[in-house]
C-alpha cells in the first residue's frame, strides 16, 4: 500500500522538527513505520534511531512492519521501545552514577504499594485508607525534576480532605520524610518503581554531561508516538535527546485522555510554536470508520476550544447511522445489549472479536457480564488483572527475581513463603540482622552461626541451593526447576477456588513457560516481563471485549456499544465537582476527548445508550454529550415515556 499524498509529505520531511497531527483511523502507525523505513533508506542506522512507543505490543508491531519494509532483521531495531524500556536501556551502563548495582528489580504497582504500606505503618498512618493516595502523590512528585520542591508546594489540607481522618497533624515535612524513606527502601532493595526509570534518566540528562552527551550524540533520529500523552519528565527526556532538528512526533490532541496520570496535551498542541522551525502536518482522512460515525465524532470534538484544529473525513459510505437508545434501567440495558451481540453474530456474519462494549467506569461491566453469561456469549475484560500481576505468576517470578537480585527484600519474602516453609517473622528478622552484602549471604551466615535450629537450617540450605544459580539457566529451565522443586502444583490446588480456577491457573503457568522460551537469559526475560503492563495483554481468543474507554484507546472494532451516557457518569462527576470554572472547562474537555475516543473505535456500527434509572449512578440525567450528537443519530426510547 502506497502512502497518501498527505502521509508522503510528512514521511519525507527531514528539514526540521516535524509534528504529525493524525486523526483517528488516519494511518498513524502506517506513517510512523514508513517514516522509519524512509530514514533507513536515506542512510540512517536502524540501530541508532530511537522510536518511542507507549506499549510493548505497539513496539513489536512497529519492528515487524519496518523489518518487512526494509528487509532488515527484526532484532536490528534495538531502540524501538516503550519510553520506560528505552530509558532503562540508557541507564543500564550508567547505574554506578546513581549508586545502583546491576540487575535492578522493577517493582510493579502491587510491590510498590506493599513498600508504601510498610512505611505508613511506621508513621502510624492507616495503610488501608491511605496507600493509594500516597502512591499517587509519590508518582506525581517523580514527574517533576525536583520532587521535594513539588511536595513542599502541596497544600495537603486543601487538596486532600481525607487527611482529616488522621489522628496526627500532617504536614509537608512529614510527607517529605515518607517520600525519602520509601525511596531509601527501594534503593536498599536495588529496585526501581516505574517512575524511577524516567526520573533517573531525566536527572542524568540534566545534571550529568557525560550521560547526556553520550546519548545525544548516539541517536541519529528520534520518532515519538502518542506525543499528546507525554508528561513533564517524558517531555524533558525527549527534548534533551533531540538535536539538529532530527525529531518527529506523532499524535492526536483530540485523543489526549490521560491527564489524570500527568499527560499534558499542551506539549503537543504548542509544539509548532515552542520548537524552533517545527513543521506541522495533518492527517485528516479516516480509513477506519463510515462517514456517519466520522461526521458525528467531528461534532463532538469541535466543541473543545484547546486543540490543533482539523476536520477529519471518510470516504466509506454506509446507510447505517449511529444509534442512541434510552433504556428504563441498567438491567434492561445489559439484557438487550447482550441479545443484540447474539443477533449480530447469528444473523449478520460478524464474530465475537468484532464487538466491544465500552464504559466510563469499571462497575458498569457487572450487569453486562451477567447478561452475556446468561446467553452463553464468551467475553473477556481488557485491562482487568494483568497477566504478570496474577498470583501464580508472581509466585514463580519471585524466585527468578531474587536469584537475579539477592538484595530484593520483596522477592525474597514472597519466594520464601511459597510454599509455606514454617519460617516466621522472627527467623526472617534474624536473617536480616545477619552480616552480608545481600540476603543470600545473610541466610548463609545465619545458618553458619547456628542462629536457627537444625530443621530450619536444612530448609534454608535447600532454599539457597535452589535460588543461587537459577539466573544462570535458560528462563524456561529455571521456571520448570522451581515448579518441580517446590511442588507448585500442590500450591495451585490449594489457592484455587474450584477445578475451573485450577485449570486456568495451570494454563497461566504454562503460558509463562512458553513466553519465557523467547529469551536467552533470565535477565532479559525479567526485564521484558517487568515492563509489560495490562495494556500489553492480548487475548486472542474469540470473545466479546469489555473495557473502559481508557483501555480502548488504539483499538478498533466493527461494532461498538458505548454505555452509561449519563451526567455524573459520562462525563464523570469528578470532572464536574471542582469550583473553578476554568478547571471545570479543562476537565470537561478531557471528558469530551474521552467520548470522542469511544465513538471513533467503531468502524461500522455504533450504539450509544443511557438509562432513566441506574442502580448505581450520580444523577440519572441524560449526558450533556447526548444532546450534542442527536442530530447525527437514530434515537430509540424504550422507557415507559415512549409514545
Amino acid at each position: 500500500m502506497e502512502p497518501s499524498e498527505a502521509q508522503k509529505k510528512a514521511i519525507e520531511y527531514l528539514d526540521s522538527p516535524c509534528i504529525i497531527s493524525a486523526g483517528a483511523g488516519s494511518g498513524k502507525t502506517f506513517s510512523l513505520t514508513n517514516k522509519f523505513s524512509y530514514l533507513v533508506k536515506k542512510g540512517f542506522d536502524p540501530q541508532k534511531i530511537l522510536c518511542i512507543t507507549f506499549t510493548n505490543k505497539a513496539a513489536n508491531e512497529l519492528k515487524e512492519r519496518v523489518s518487512k519494509l526494509v528487509n532488515i532483521d527484526y532484532y536490528n531495531f534495538r531502540w524501538v521501545r516503550t519510553i520506560h524500556s528505552a530509558c532503562l536501556q540508557m541507564l543500564k551502563q550508567f547505574l554506578y552514577k546513581i549508586d545502583y548495582q546491576e540487575n535492578v528489580t522493577i517493582y510493579s504497582s502491587s510491590e510498590q504499594k506493599k513498600v508504601i504500606r510498610n512505611v505508613l505503618k511506621a508513621y502510624n498512618i492507616n495503610p488501608k485508607e491511605f496507600t493509594m493516595m500516597f502512591a499517587k502523590i509519590i508518582s506525581q512528585a517523580k514527574d517533576e525534576i525536583d520532587p521535594i520542591k513539588f511536595i513542599n508546594k502541596i497544600d495537603f489540607k486543601k487538596e486532600y480532605e481525607e487527611l482529616d481522618k488522621l489522628k496526627i497533624e500532617f504536614n509537608n515535612e512529614m510527607f517529605v520524610d515518607i517520600f525519602k524513606q520509601y525511596n531509601k527502601i527501594l534503593h536498599n532493595n536495588n529496585a526501581f518503581d516505574f517512575d524511577d526509570i524516567l526520573w533517573y534518566t531525566g536527572d542524568l540528562l540534566i545534571n550529568d554531561s557525560e550521560f547526556k552527551n553520550y546519548y545525544k550524540n548516539y541517536f541519529q533520529y528520534i520518532l515519538v508516538d502518542e506525543f499528546q500523552d507525554v508528561n513533564n519528565i517524558q517531555y524533558l527526556i525527549i527534548n534533551s535527546l533531540s538535536r539538529d532538528g532530527n525529531l518527529t512526533v506523532v499524535g492526536d490532541d483530540f485523543q489526549s485522555i490521560f491527564g489524570w496520570r500527568g499527560a499534558k496535551p499542551s506539549f503537543f498542541i504548542n509544539f509548532k510554536d515552542e520548537i524552533e522551525n517545527a513543521k506541522l502536518f495533518k492527517l485528516e482522512q479516516n480509513y477506519r470508520s463510515i462517514i456517519n460515525i466520522v461526521e458525528m465524532s467531528n461534532d463532538i470534538i469541535k466543541k473543545n476550544v484547546y486543540q490543533i484544529p482539523k476536520t477529519c473525513y471518510s470516504e466509506i459510505k454506509s446507510d447505517k447511522k449511529p444509534r442512541i437508545v434510552k433504556f428504563s434501567n441498567d438491567a434492561e440495558e445489559a439484557s438487550i445489549i447482550a441479545s443484540a451481540c447474539y443477533e449480530y453474530i447469528r444473523d449478520y456474519n460478524y464474530n465475537y472479536n468484532d464487538v466491544a462494549i465500552l464504559y466510563r467506569a469499571k462497575f458498569n461491566s457487572r450487569s453486562i457480564e451477567q447478561s452475556l453469561t446468561d446467553l452463553s456469549i464468551p467475553y473477556s475484560i481488557i485491562g482487568a488483572v494483568a497477566f504478570f500481576e496474577r498470583r501464580e505468576i508472581k509466585d514463580l517470578m519471585s524466585y527468578l527475581l531474587f536469584s537475579l537480585n539477592p538484595r530484593d527484600v520483596e522477592s525474597f519474602s514472597r519466594s520464601i513463603a511459597t510454599p509455606r516453609r514454617g519460617i516466621g517473622d522472627s527467623i526472617i528478622q534474624k536473617i536480616y540482622n545477619s552480616n552480608g552484602d545481600d540476603i543470600i549471604y545473610r541466610i548463609v551466615n545465619c545458618v553458619k552461626n547456628n542462629l536457627v535450629n537444625n530443621r530450619i537450617a536444612t530448609i534454608l540450605d535447600s532454599y539457597v541451593t535452589l535460588v543461587y544459580n537459577l539466573h544462570k539457566l535458560q528462563p524456561f529451565e529455571a521456571l520448570e526447576k522451581v515448579i518441580q522443586a517446590i511442588n507448585y502444583d500442590k500450591t495451585l490446588k490449594a489457592i484455587s477456588i474450584d477445578d475451573e480456577d485450577y485449570i486456568d491457573r495451570k494454563e497461566n503457568v504454562q503460558e509463562l513457560i512458553n513466553f519465557s522460551r523467547k529469551f536467552n537469559s533470565v535477565a532479559d526475560f525479567i526485564e521484558e516481563s517487568s515492563l509489560i503492563t495490562s495494556n500489553d495483554d492480548d487475548d486472542k481468543k474469540e470473545k466479546v471485549k469489555l473495557m473502559t474507554v481508557h483501555a480502548s484507546k488504539g483499538l478498533e472494532f466493527k461494532i461498538v456499544f458505548v454505555i452509561g451516557l449519563e451526567d455524573g457518569l459520562f462525563p464523570h462527576w469528578k470532572a464536574l465537582k471542582l469550583d473553578k470554572d476554568s478547571i471545570i472547562k479543562l476537565n470537561l474537555e478531557e471528558e469530551r476527548r474521552l467520548f470522542y475516543v469511544a465513538t471513533t473505535r467503531a468502524a461500522e456500527i455504533l450504539n450509544i445508550s443511557y438509562v432513566k434509572e441506574r442502580s448505581c449512578s450520580f444523577s440519572n440525567r441524560e449526558s450533556r454529550f447526548v444532546s450534542e450528537i442527536k442530530k447525527h443519530c437514530d434515537f430509540i426510547n424504550l422507557t415507559e415515556e415512549e409514545t
